[in-house]
């Protein structure tokens, strides 16, 4: 298989977002998927203190 050089293989720098791709960033379904990851590690933090204190 050849090979391409360095150069070519190295990603283009980054660029900061377009008013479009921001919209991404703060989408109502974004924040809801946010609130439920930070109820579950909430609950998974508070399940594991739970058994921490059980072992003592």
């Amino acid at each position: 298989m050849k090979r391409r050089p360095l150069r070519r293989r190295l990603v283009a720098p980054v660029y900061a977002p377009t008013p479009d791709e921001r919209v991404l960033y703060v989408d109502a379904n974004n924040r809801v998927l946010c609130i439920t990851q930070l109820i579950g590690w909430l609950g998974l933090g508070a399940a594991l203190f739970l058994f921490a204190l059980n072992s003592i």
